[in-house]
């Protein structure tokens, strides 16, 4: 008995499908933004925010000196982009460039992508902690996880994230999670990774 391509999709969590895109899409993307506060990767320890909409965070929490920042996206009509950054404090953190420290799956057609200066799709724009990836109707998908390994600058002990996703739609909005803060962990039982602190 073959599986449809839906059921095939839907039993792998990390898989996505090719879509068609839908031009004409009303609705905004879903986004699950992710600090992972121990270790970067997929897996690892992490604290989630859930929306389709823009969401001021209004949350800290202690991360490591080398944490991870994911966001996963899912529209049926397709993703379009997905960007990771700072939303204050610019000069707080930095993008490791290490191979597979900016990971997209599934891997967009073009392999560049341009805003004023042309660099890697996915990839880092050129003099910024700002992570991107984009797609094309040449190759659309319906969930997109972006991941960005980020460390903090050299004094820097506080830094604020946000990620924006987008899908084809013409009329519809952005996903963004922003003014999430995280905050360099220290050897006071009160500061370890995962715990809360101010926002």
């Amino acid at each position: 008995m073959k599986m449809s391509s839906v059921l095939i999709c839907a039993s792998s969590m990390l898989a996505a499908c090719q879509t068609i895109p839908d031009l004409k899409d009303t609705t905004n993307a879903t986004m699950r933004f992710r600090i992972h506060y121990e270790t970067p990767g997929l897996t690892t320890p992490h604290v989630e925010i859930t929306t389709d909409t823009s969401l001021h965070a209004n949350r800290c929490i202690f991360v490591n000196e080398t944490f991870g920042v994911v966001a996963n996206v899912a529209d049926s009509g397709g993703v379009r982009s997905i960007i990771i950054g700072p939303s204050q404090l610019f000069d707080a953190v930095s993008v490791r460039t290490n191979p597979g420290d900016i990971a997209a799956i599934p891997g967009p057609a073009e392999p560049t992508q341009t805003n004023g200066d042309t660099f890697p799709n996915p990839g880092l724009r050129p003099n910024t902690a700002v992570v991107q990836v984009g797609y094309s109707t040449v190759k659309a998908f319906d969930t997109v996880t972006l991941m960005s390994v980020y460390q903090f600058k050299g004094g820097a002990t506080r830094a604020s994230l946000r990620a924006t996703a987008r899908n084809f739609g013409s009329t519809t909005g952005v996903s963004e999670v922003y003014h999430f803060i995280v905050e360099k962990a220290g050897s006071d039982p009160a500061r370890q990774p995962g715990m809360s602190c101010a926002p």
